[in-house]
């Protein structure tokens, strides 16, 4: 693990779940990787999902980013989940959110922004908010 500027962490961890390594650029991603890995509710889990990325308008230009991490639980439900401590420019957060929420649900998945205080508590997704894929 190493520690770069104020509070900031990035490594890599090896998921007990995937056997895959996966790359942390933070200490809250490395809690959730954790929660992830130690849930009987996931069956696997990825930050490596580059090719998922969400478009959205912001201020009339054009932008896409790609979400923290993907999730498939074992009862076959899939989440996108966005990890933050903070949220730092609000009209941008809230478009991000916004676009992420209409990508999921085209998908049947969904889309979970994952705060400080819920790093360590993995949800299912309910039956009656899932579609079929």
């Amino acid at each position: 693990m190493r520690r770069r500027g104020r509070g900031f962490w990035h490594g890599t961890y090896l998921s007990s779940k995937t056997g895959r390594e996966e790359t942390y650029e933070s200490s809250y991603e490395l809690r959730r990787f954790r929660a992830l890995d130690a849930s009987p509710l996931v069956l696997a889990w990825t930050k490596d999902h580059h090719r998922i990325r969400v478009a959205y308008r912001l201020f009339g230009k054009g932008h896409h980013y790609i979400p923290d991490i993907l999730v498939e639980f074992s009862d076959g439900g899939r989440a996108l989940e966005e990890v933050k401590g903070h949220i730092f420019g609000k009209a941008k957060f809230l478009k991000k959110r916004s676009a992420a929420r209409a990508f999921c649900a085209l998908r049947g998945w969904e889309y979970r922004v994952i705060f400080r205080g819920g790093l360590d508590r993995v949800e299912g997704i309910p039956p009656a908010r899932r579609t079929a894929i």
